[in-house]
């Protein structure tokens, strides 16, 4: 009920408005708020077993998301297209640190909630990263990603993984595939299991 009231507070009906049940055309205008409203619907969607996936973009690749709290007024994409100086650089950092921390709210909601002898999140394998390693370039490889969960024991947690340059992304999905009782030897452009993720 506490989220159930926390979605009816981000837009307000004037007495005697009817509810618009079409797909709002943007987000609220709380960005944090909105990812962390989010985030808490999936917690909840996965406590009651109502679902077993969950796909949540934060913002799209070229949407132009600015972080006025955090004193930065240009737009994310734009920034990544200009990584040339350090002050740049030093906007882009604090908007990652930004947006990790909405990824570890979510996390920290899935460990915090029991599941068998053990967490949601132990159960759970959750992923968070970009399709982009340098966005000023459009290189699509030296991916920065986070993997959290364990896999009900399947993934290796608590480590820090640099694969040579040039491993596709697809290495880690074959892995998580294979994590969740879905052999594959290949999807896509993967060459093989992403090394150090399986337990």
């Amino acid at each position: 009920r506490e989220l159930e009231r926390r979605g009816q507070m981000t837009a307000p009906l004037r007495e005697g408005e009817r509810p618009n049940l079409e797909v709002p055309n943007a987000p609220p205008s709380d960005y944090a708020e909105h990812v962390r409203l989010m985030g808490d619907l999936m917690v909840l969607a996965f406590q009651a077993d109502a679902t077993r996936v969950c796909s949540f973009m934060f913002g799209t690749a070229a949407g132009g998301q600015t972080y006025p709290m955090l004193g930065i007024r240009a737009g994310h994409h734009e920034l990544s297209h200009k990584i040339n100086t350090p002050e740049v650089r030093a906007q882009l950092r604090k908007i990652d640190r930004f947006n990790v921390s909405l990824f570890a709210y979510i996390v920290k909601r899935m460990r915090d909630i029991a599941e068998g002898e053990g967490t949601l999140l132990d159960n759970s394998i959750v992923y968070y990263g970009s399709g982009l390693g340098n966005g000023g370039a459009h290189t699509p490889f030296d991916l920065p990603v986070l993997v959290a969960g364990r896999g009900t024991g399947r993934i290796n947690s608590g480590q820090h993984l640099r694969s040579p340059m040039n491993t596709p992304l697809n290495n880690l999905w074959v892995s998580v595939l294979s994590a969740m009782d879905v052999p594959m030897e290949r999807f896509g452009d993967s060459t093989e299991p992403l090394q150090g993720v399986l337990a």
